[in-house]
């Protein structure tokens, strides 16, 4: 009966104990998200940066929200103040192309987003430099 306690106790402890992960799409505060679609097959990959540092990776499939890992805190406040400085809501920038990379910011009450991938398209060098960072913490290789 000892037994039985014990491990009742040792079940009860394993799962009280788990912490849960706020979500993208339930987290409070602003999220910056980005990545990339298109394609002969329309498959778009979406990243989600919590303001608390949690990373996902969401893709076109059903059920693939992933978390990746927490980016440091310094890295992120700087992230989050890159973006925010470039007000995306008052430069708007809609140059997709077949393939088409995104870049967007949310907060509460608020989205801004930019997509560029269009031939030509004139893509400021503030959103391309941000973007690239954000890919590499993603992409270590890139």
């Amino acid at each position: 009966m000892r037994i039985v306690h014990l491990l009742g106790l040792s079940l009860w402890l394993v799962f009280a104990c788990k912490s849960s992960l706020p979500l993208p799409g339930q987290a409070k505060g602003p999220q910056i998200r980005f990545g990339s679609g298109g394609g002969i097959t329309g498959a778009v990959t979406t990243y989600t940066l919590l303001e608390k540092g949690h990373l996902y990776r969401h893709t076109s499939r059903p059920d693939s929200l992933t978390y990746l890992w927490q980016v440091p805190r310094a890295e992120r406040k700087a992230f989050f103040a890159r973006i925010e400085d470039l007000d995306l809501a008052t430069k708007p920038l809609m140059q997709p192309g077949n393939l088409y990379y995104f870049l967007e910011y949310r907060t509460e009450t608020d989205s801004a987003r930019s997509v560029w991938g269009a031939p030509g398209a004139q893509v400021p060098e503030e959103i391309l430099s941000l973007y690239k960072d954000l890919t590499a913490k993603v992409n270590p290789e890139m």
